[in-house]
């Protein structure tokens, strides 16, 4: 069995024999369109991508020195005298910062001396590939490496079970492998292709002449590929409808941890206009006081108690504040306590405290008062620093 988990929900399975596995990336086993996606190349980068292929070589892949001989193939681009390369040298520049920008940024992450990610799945037990720390994009291209090398493995593993083969043994898996997607509709979307998808399809279609099977798991069923759905034999359907979230524009809304204000002033733009704000900061309050957009204002920390009655507000938005060093886990059940039977609390959770700080548990602990309506995919708060963290967006609705 393997599990490739998304939110790292499954790494703590209490069950005999799991085999745990942080998902890494060997960028010496990627070709040059999957390794740009890796390094986060903007798709529309038409030249930048046409330099990471000149300089993607084999002989890069085969270097002993895999990060330096890479930046010595995209360096000899930077310092060509070939008036045909003149044109590229901008985004050669360019890609060098990449490249570096990814040692750094993804050092966890991609390792060109791993070896085979293969290696590391034990067959007989139930193997959990961690892929909570990859961005979409890389969680993307890792998982269809594996889906494309485990089809591989289970072809070539029937075909000597079969005789029809005189080769010697070149497969790792004789026995069937069971593959679960969770968030399929994440890396199996109906509405664009990924490395992810063109596996998984090939898979759902032929799979089971090989002893592969496939399980998905979606709390958007309607946002997956419909021909891999329909190639699905059974179905546990744990809720009919999915809804959409619409929401009253005279509702009174909560904006907690509002800082300056940038919270609110989307808010207004979508024409919401009863908003009270609280914030720790003295300063970031005058600011946003002077913006005139919140109805009310409160200067106070949001590990205390929060001088507000319960039950009286309809949405409760909390972003950019539960990241490490700032509020903790328990701050979640004081803010549910302000929304309304029926109410939204919305909130972005930086993915590296998660678990680690407990703001898995302690949602985990209120899920007699909380539905999870919807958990967003991975980005990054402010994209123009690189500092900041990683984070998901939950909707969570307070029970009525």
């Amino acid at each position: 069995v393997i599990i490739f988990d998304y939110h790292n929900d499954y790494t703590t399975l209490n069950i005999p024999n799991v085999n745990v596995i942080d998902a890494k990336i060997n960028p010496r086993l990627l070709e040059a369109d999957q390794f740009s996606e890796v390094l986060e190349i903007r798709e529309n980068a038409d030249v930048q991508q046409r330099v990471l292929r000149m300089s993607f070589t084999q002989e890069v892949k085969e270097a002993g020195e895999f990060w330096k001989k890479l930046e010595y193939e995209v360096d000899l681009l930077v310092n060509s005298e070939d008036k045909k390369l003149k044109e590229i040298r901008t985004s050669a520049y360019r890609v060098q910062d990449i490249i570096e920008d990814a040692q750094r940024r993804f050092d966890d992450i991609l390792d060109p001396e791993i070896g085979n990610p293969m290696d590391y799945i034990k067959e007989g037990c139930t193997n959990i590939i961690n892929i909570s720390e990859l961005s979409e994009k890389q969680a993307n291209v890792a998982m269809g490496f594996y889906l494309q090398q485990l089809l591989k493995d289970r072809k070539n593993a029937t075909i000597a079970k079969h005789g029809k083969s005189k080769k010697q043994k070149d497969y790792k898996f004789f026995e069937p492998v069971f593959i679960i997607l969770e968030e399929a509709h994440v890396f199996i979307p109906k509405d664009h292709d990924t490395a992810a998808k063109y596996w998984a399809a090939k898979i759902a279609r032929e799979g089971r002449k090989f002893g592969v099977g496939l399980a998905i798991v979606s709390q958007r069923p309607r946002s997956v590929d419909l021909n891999i759905l329909s190639q699905m034999g059974s179905f546990a359907i744990m809720k009919i409808i999915q809804e959409n979230l619409t929401l009253k524009k005279n509702i009174k809304i909560l904006d907690a941890g509002c800082g300056t204000g940038y919270v609110a002033e989307a808010l207004i733009e979508l024409n919401f206009k009863n908003i009270v704000g609280i914030d720790f900061s003295k300063a970031m309050l005058e600011i946003a006081k002077k913006k005139k957009i919140y109805r009310k204002l409160i200067c106070q920390s949001l590990n205390d108690r929060i001088e507000l009655r319960t039950n009286q507000f309809e949405l409760v938005v909390c972003t950019g504040v539960l990241t490490s060093g700032h509020v903790g886990p328990n701050a979640i059940k004081e803010m549910i306590r302000v929304v309304k039977p029926g109410g939204y609390f919305i909130c972005s959770i930086a993915q590296s405290i998660f678990v680690k700080n407990g703001f898995k548990k302690e949602i985990e602990n209120l899920h007699e008062i909380l539905n999870i309506k919807f958990i967003s995919r991975q980005f990054v708060a402010l994209p123009q620093n690189k500092g900041s963290a990683k984070s998901r967006l939950y909707i969570l609705q307070k029970s009525i």
